[in-house]
């Protein structure tokens, strides 16, 4: 997933600028290098049709399942299934999943060092390097002009000790002008394009054909077991072979003849 890279770029971009503003604060390269790992897995979890996907898996087994969840799971299956558990100590290994997905307060590790959980995924503020990787990349994709600068947003960037006496990522004044633009852009691309009427439209087609197909279409997870579309989830074997050419497979399909009504409304 090519968003994941650049979030991971990004990521790096902004800890060393961090890091050579402030040296006094302690970022360690360690530090860096877990934070770009967390970028560049945050995103594993994503389905067919990233969000959409989650609504399909809710409409069936009503709760509220995450593609973080996901992502969490895929990354012990990576850790477990190569070498990649040999670069890291266990604290390291559960720090990125922290990084991936938690909530403050459930945290265990970089106690000293909370401001880190601020660059992937920021849930203070809703200022983080995913949003600036996708307002960038959205905004270029659908021909939007893009006013918000990430790059100066990020060079602007300092941590300071805040009321809850925790060091937190904060900006200059002066970049006030840079962080409404932000939120406008924001705004913009959910009003013209992931809330646009005719993408509302085709996403509930696509949710419908999935439900419909979803007794159909399996997957061969990594215990020789074959599971729905839906069901993958339990098994990331199987979830990590699904991709957006599932539906080509739903299209593909040949049911049975008593099945021809079901097939109808398929389509």
């Amino acid at each position: 997933m090519l968003c994941c890279y650049r979030v991971c770029h990004l990521a790096g971009t902004f800890m060393r600028q961090l890091y050579n503003c402030q040296p006094e604060l302690g970022i360690t390269e360690r530090d860096i290098f877990c934070v770009q790992v967390a970028g560049l897995c945050h995103d594993l979890g994503h389905g067919p049709f990233s969000h959409l996907f989650e609504k399909v898996v809710k409409e069936v087994y009503k709760k509220d399942w995450k593609h973080e969840q996901a992502s969490l799971e895929l990354f012990d299956k990576m850790v477990e299934d190569s070498e990649l558990g040999d670069l890291f100590q266990d604290e390291e290994i559960n720090f990125i999943k922290e990084l991936i997905h938690s909530k403050e307060g459930q945290r265990t590790g970089k106690k000293n060092k909370e401001f880190l959980f601020e660059i992937i995924s920021n849930e203070r503020t809703g200022i983080d390097v995913d949003k600036f990787d996708y307002f960038a990349r959205d905004c270029h994709a659908l021909g939007f002009s893009n006013m918000f600068d990430h790059k100066r947003f990020m060079l602007m960037a300092r941590l300071v000790k805040c009321d809850d006496d925790k060091l937190h990522i904060c900006y200059k004044d002066k970049e006030l002008e840079n962080l409404i633009v932000m939120f406008q852009t924001r705004f913009i691309l959910h009003l013209f394009a992931y809330k646009h009427s005719v993408v509302c439209a085709l996403d509930k087609m696509v949710c419908e054909a999935f439900l419909l197909a979803d007794e159909y279409i399996s997957t061969q997870g990594d215990d020789d077991k074959f599971y729905s579309l839906t069901k993958s989830i339990e098994n990331m074997g199987a979830f990590g072979r699904l991709s957006d050419s599932v539906l080509y497979r739903i299209r593909d399909y040949q049911l049975s003849e008593e099945d021809d009504d079901q097939k109808k409304r398929a389509n």
